[in-house]
């Protein structure tokens, strides 16, 4: 059983792959939503009233008025992952993906559906993650088939996938953190890893683990 064909494990891999995509994408739009789910692109539209920000540096002065105004088509603004990092407990790398999405000029079952997309994204890049990572540590075919359908298939992942909140990304983040740990040369890795590491942390801040 362990000495499966080479033909045969690519097979299933393709399978175990296309069919979580399937169910990933199918009806993506039309899935329960909670306040959570879409709360990231209508947090913003409850904002009453005015706040003003200062910012004031060495070289640079800068005053910000949030208002109603500066909120109109917030979902394709650049600084929409900034007020959810800062109004929020998400991590907010997620959400400068929504950039290319036009989210604000989209109807409501696209807009549900686009605010989703990267979640189904970091999904399925989380299972080619943990492939890889099962390669590094030399597991045999049959345990990698076995471990992958149970990531491809678990209800919760494939709900978080479906889902605005970035819980997707932390389990990519977990696993892309765990493979540049395997990667890590003290002598000549350690800016990679440092530099990978700080990325990681804007879409999970439970990576902070791997700096220990």
């Amino acid at each position: 059983m362990n000495n499966i064909n080479k033909k045969t494990y690519i097979l299933f891999l393709l399978i175990i792959f296309l069919s979580s995509a399937y169910i990933k994408f199918f009806n993506a739009s039309y899935v329960f939503t909670s306040y959570d789910d879409i709360g990231v692109i209508t947090l913003f539209k409850s904002f009453l009233g005015e706040k003003i920000i200062n910012l004031n540096f060495i070289f640079f002065e800068k005053k910000i008025i949030l208002d109603e105004i500066f909120f109109s088509d917030f979902e394709n603004n650049i600084l929409l992952s900034s007020f959810i990092f800062w109004d929020w407990t998400y991590a907010p790398l997620q959400y400068i993906f929504y950039l290319f999405f036009d989210i604000a000029n989209q109807d409501f079952q696209t807009k549900i559906f686009l605010s989703r997309l990267p979640s189904i994204i970091f999904s399925l890049l989380s299972m080619a993650c943990f492939l890889i990572i099962m390669n590094k540590l030399r597991f045999n075919k049959i345990t990698k088939l076995i471990s992958l359908c149970i990531l491809a298939y678990s209800f919760n992942v494939n709900v978080h996938s479906n889902h605005a909140a970035p819980y997707s990304a932390y389990i990519f983040s977990g696993f892309f953190g765990l493979l540049n740990l395997l990667n890590y040369n003290k002598k000549n890795y350690s800016k990679k890893y440092l530099l990978f590491n700080n990325i990681s942390l804007y879409l999970s801040y439970s990576n902070i683990v791997l700096f220990l």
